[in-house]
């Protein structure tokens, strides 16, 4: 299934985009670019904390590339000039990558 077309979910979260007009989506954005970083070590921090979620990361592979992938998807998620199709089409493969090495769903919900 193709999660970019037309489906419950992508349209409630399109509907959720929608709820703020376009200069508080812009205030929004630039916030989360602005503390990307601090969100990115903040969530790092929590999940090496966590017993289950440390045993899966590894800290020079989070050093290396999953600090600047979470900040890309932050970034991402909020900027209102990336399309609500791009973003679920993202989700969708970030799912995948997650599934395929075994991250228990309530780890990738935290």
């Amino acid at each position: 299934m193709d999660i970019s077309s037309r489906s419950p979910l992508r349209d409630e979260w399109s509907d959720a985009r929608e709820l703020a007009d376009g200069p508080t989506r812009a205030h929004i954005f630039d916030l989360v670019g602005a503390q990307a970083e601090h969100l990115s070590e903040v969530f790092y921090d929590a999940m090496f904390a966590d017993p289950q979620a440390a045993g899966m990361l590894d800290h020079q592979v989070v050093n290396d590339r999953l600090h600047a992938s979470m900040r890309r998807w932050l970034v991402e998620l909020f900027d209102p000039a990336i399309s609500t199709d791009v973003l679920a089409t993202r989700q969708r493969r970030t799912g995948e990558v997650h599934a395929r090495i075994g991250v228990p769903v309530v780890l990738v919900n935290r």
